[in-house]
């Protein structure tokens, strides 16, 4: 069995990692992004995990909603859908304005507006108020 085509990670010259290759020793290359990539995945991975949270967990509040408005479950049930709608179809206007103004101020004012709309709806006196205060305004983000 031939050894030449090993590669394998040791700790050399100052504790880098480098390469090993039929015995010269290659460097191991820079991340593109200087290493900030990680932080973009957490970060993508925490928006996820904060519109998907706020999306599925509807359930949890449906019978309070149900029983504060004194409405019907078909009725109360357009919060979340307008929500679910609202924000599934709002990519290509945010892509067109991320173009525009760029990805940072466009994020930012849609987490701001989502959050305005999310306060909001807690004084909603009523089931058209939540709808168009949670579902419109706080699924923009």
């Amino acid at each position: 069995m031939k050894e030449e085509n090993i590669t394998e990670t040791r700790k050399v010259a100052r504790g880098k990692n480098r390469r090993v290759q039929n015995d010269r020793v290659l460097q191991q290359p820079i991340p593109p992004d200087g290493d900030w990539g990680w932080v973009i995945t957490f970060s993508s991975f925490m928006v996820g995990f904060l519109v998907d949270g706020v999306a599925f967990t509807f359930g949890v509040f449906f019978k309070e909603f149900v029983n504060h408005f004194g409405q019907s479950k078909g009725v109360t049930s357009w919060i979340n859908s307008v929500l679910n709608g609202t924000y599934l179809t709002i990519g290509p206007l945010a892509s067109g304005l991320v173009n525009m103004f760029g990805c940072r101020k466009v994020g930012m004012f849609g987490a701001l507006l989502s959050a305005a709309g999310f306060f909001l709806c807690t004084f909603s006196p009523n089931i058209e108020a939540m709808i168009i205060l949670y579902g419109f305004i706080g699924g923009k983000a």
